[in-house]
């Protein structure tokens, strides 16, 4: 059994979402709280989820598909912006500490677990940088709604 929510979202306003409604799924509750506030936040013009796939090589030179979390287009102000959102948990966000005490499976998943992270958000913010976006990392830590 998963430990983690999963599911598919039910849209309450389907004609802000770029893609296909009826296939919105969220891996996590972080991502379903996320799911909830674009669709009920009235500066949000339109958004998708899993909809844009980055190209990025990982450590052994092979090119990967990066599903990126979200694509929002919002209005600030008097401004539109686009941005690609990736919803991570706080710890890998980070290098990892590894500790003498740690088994040696345990420290090379996080460090490669952070290698394979650093080498998405390089791609995704270059990706941004041509199109004119930005790339934000929200965490437990400034998902508002979300206790820790």
């Amino acid at each position: 059994m998963s430990k983690f929510i999963q599911g598919i979202y039910r849209l309450t306003n389907k004609s802000k979402y770029k893609g296909d409604p009826n296939q919105i799924i969220y891996r996590s509750s972080w991502e379903l709280s996320y799911l909830y506030q674009l669709d009920k936040d009235p500066n949000v013009l339109e958004f998708s989820s899993e909809e844009i796939i980055i190209p990025y090589r990982d450590v052994n030179g092979k090119v990967r598909r990066y599903f990126v979390d979200f694509w929002v287009k919002r209005k600030v102000g008097d401004q539109i912006i686009e941005e690609l959102i990736e919803i991570k948990p706080y710890k890998e966000t980070k290098p990892p500490v590894l500790t003498e005490g740690q088994k040696t499976k345990t420290k090379v998943r996080a460090v490669l677990t952070w290698d394979t992270n650093q080498r998405k958000w390089q791609a995704a913010r270059k990706y941004c940088e041509m199109k004119g976006w930005h790339f934000r990392i929200i965490t437990e830590k400034n998902l508002p709604g979300i206790v820790t």
